[in-house]
């Protein structure tokens, strides 16, 4: 993740589309963060607000292309989901400046006005870090006993204790807020990525 120094829009046009179905057009922003020799860019979707005749931003973005990492080539909209296609740099064995040729897609959807990823394995959208191995904790640890979309107790829970083997807390908790914990997790079942596990958030304080 690049530490920002600016913030920029980028000069593409946003995408219109009416994400959530209530018959208004909503808005997927590109945003490039500058800092360090580096960049990111961001996609952010924005929600029209009826009652407040404004758009509102979703805290997570649908797509984080850092340097030396993924490229994202096409956002697809559909009724409260998105289809995001990528280039994919995991297993790319070429060099930074060069593009990956793999091509992968996964489906964000959107549910109680929070953004998380369903497939090809349901996680936040924020990455946690290596997989866990035998040092993992038990699912009899989880306070709470749920992993959720996003550090906020209205956020959609996407995984319960019973459905995971091992979770780990996440080595970078920045930005995370105080009574919450950022974690991967070892589904009980089903295939998932050691190199871009599953991620979520436990609430610790209540």
């Amino acid at each position: 993740m690049v530490k920002a120094t600016s913030y920029s829009v980028n000069a593409k046009e946003p995408v219109f589309a009416d994400v959530n179905g209530d018959g208004q057009s909503d808005a997927l922003v590109s945003l490039l963060a500058e800092g360090d020799g580096s960049f990111s860019e961001f996609t952010y979707l924005w929600l029209w607000d009826a009652k407040k005749r404004s758009p509102q931003q979703l805290r997570q973005p649908v797509t984080d292309d850092v340097r030396c990492g993924n490229v994202t080539t096409s956002i697809r909209v559909g009724k409260s989901e998105l289809t995001v296609r990528f280039l994919d740099r995991r297993k790319f064995t070429g060099t930074c400046a060069e593009k990956p040729a793999r091509t992968s897609t996964k489906q964000v959807v959107l549910r109680k006005g929070f953004l998380y990823q369903a497939k090809p394995q349901v996680s936040a959208l924020t990455p946690c870090g290596p997989a866990p191995g035998s040092e993992g904790f038990t699912p009899n640890d989880l306070s709470g006993g749920v992993f959720q979309a996003a550090p906020d107790s209205d956020a959609p829970v996407i995984v319960r204790a019973e459905g995971v083997k091992l979770w780990n807390a996440a080595t970078d908790q920045s930005g995370v807020p105080k009574g919450w914990v950022k974690a991967m997790y070892v589904p009980r079942s089903g295939s998932y990525d050691y190199a871009d596990p599953p991620c979520g958030f436990i609430k610790t304080q209540y």
